[in-house]
């Protein structure tokens, strides 16, 4: 079983002052579920930091918060961790009181300065990054994977992939190809988008019959080490989403030097093309969203787009071409994208806020 709980060793340049602190991930006294902050959380645990998820028991030097600010028992620094696609709650609240925020992408902190009126003045992007667990050879059967909450975001556009997938087997050199969709429903149960007279979700029958797709569990936390352990062995992470400020399931694929090809309405984009064109292939298949008011009017529960496969032949070609180039598609991520670069930037930001406070 692969282990991406590794002890992570710091910049020694921030370790004495990060572990002479009490760092709260606010969240009311209770452990937060898996998520980037909880990812977080962990990581700085294992470098020897004490982390708490409430106040009410000790002294907080920092708190980080998901989206926004809330009560808090101390004056103490305050981080935001931005919110990825601005709702309600976050336009309501006025965000620009914290010490600091963190935006997972330039893509993502470009709908922020074109939604509010001010910035805070200390800001970082930062990708929630794993440790890297380079690859052995790939060899075998060629194995896709992607994944997503099937069920809850019909936006992530599985039928694209999957008719994209089905023409790819077609080719006599992939007909063996599998393509393993992690986030389903459990026991074989139809999406809630695949039923009525008008589902948003429909795979064409092309698709619907291809034996070579192999569907997961929706479960994030026991089916987890399934999907690494896939993710590990895999030749191609495929990610369609119509909008997505910095996905995680991206930065899994660099932990594992996995080429990939995305969508362009995303943050993922952005550090694929920061690293390289060996990291894989973004397809400009989507108008640019830089704004609140452009994400609003998105129709992310429209059939039209959920089940539009109209670019399955590009997404196909951009998968054929990477398999068909495994030495050039082939990458060591920058340190900027693995956990010691990712850990780094958040120690940096805090010190700077806490110096901003402290002054």
């Amino acid at each position: 079983m692969l282990d991406y709980s590794t002890p992570y060793i710091p910049d020694l340049k921030h370790l004495d002052f990060m572990r002479s602190k009490t760092v709260c991930f606010f969240n009311h006294g209770k452990v937060m579920k898996k998520s980037i902050l909880r990812s977080l959380a962990d990581s700085f645990e294992s470098a020897g930091i004490r982390v708490v998820y409430g106040d009410q028991d000790e002294k907080i030097d920092v708190y980080i918060f998901e989206k926004f600010l809330e009560p808090t028992r101390y004056d103490s620094v305050k981080i935001i961790h931005a919110e990825n696609l601005i709702g309600k709650e976050t336009l309501e609240h006025s965000f620009n009181n914290a010490d600091g925020i963190v935006y997972n992408s330039h893509w993502l902190r470009q709908v922020y300065l074109n939604t509010f009126p001010t910035e805070i003045a200390n800001w970082e992007i930062i990708a929630p990054s794993l440790r890297f667990r380079p690859q052995d050879n790939r060899i075998g059967e060629y194995q896709i994977v992607c994944i997503s909450k099937w069920w809850k975001r019909p936006f992530k556009r599985f039928p694209l992939i999957a008719e994209a997938f089905a023409l790819l087997t077609e080719d006599d050199s992939y007909r063996d190809a599998k393509l393993h969709v992690f986030g389903w429903v459990t026991n074989g149960k139809k999406l809630p988008y695949t039923s009525g007279l008008f589902p948003l979700v429909k795979l064409s029958r092309r698709a619907k019959n291809n034996k070579n797709i192999i569907y997961y569990q929706k479960s994030f936390s026991e089916g987890r080490n399934t999907y690494f352990e896939q993710l590990h062995k895999s030749h191609l992470m495929i990610h369609m989403s119509t909008i997505d400020s910095g996905p995680q399931v991206v930065t899994e694929a660099f932990a594992n030097g996995v080429p990939l090809v995305v969508s362009n309405n995303m943050g993922g984009a952005e550090w694929m093309r920061e690293i390289g064109p060996q990291s894989g292939i973004v397809l400009d298949i989507d108008e640019l969203t830089d704004s609140y008011q452009k994400i609003s009017k998105l129709p992310l529960y429209s059939r039209q787009l959920c089940s539009d496969i109209s670019h399955a032949p590009k997404v196909a070609e951009a998968m054929k071409t990477i398999l068909d180039n495994p030495d050039y598609y082939s990458y060591v991520p920058p340190r900027k994208y693995r956990l010691e670069g990712t850990m780094d930037a958040w120690f940096e930001l805090i010190q700077k806020a806490w110096q901003t406070k402290h002054a």
